[in-house]
């Protein structure tokens, strides 16, 4: 892996309540070991109708 390297999923369809997103990206050297997070971000979109 590099500096821009990385992996990403997402949910096309609705998923439960919303749709569904993750990213995660490790060290740039050995990653043995490492602790992955995982951030939660929320997106509302408002239709009035």
């Amino acid at each position: 892996m590099d500096k821009s390297s990385g992996a990403e999923f997402g949910s096309k369809l609705s998923y439960g309540t919303g749709f569904f997103n993750m990213r995660m990206k490790l060290p740039d050297k050995d990653s043995a070991g490492a602790v992955t997070a995982y951030y939660i971000k929320t997106i509302y979109i408002y239709m009035i109708v």
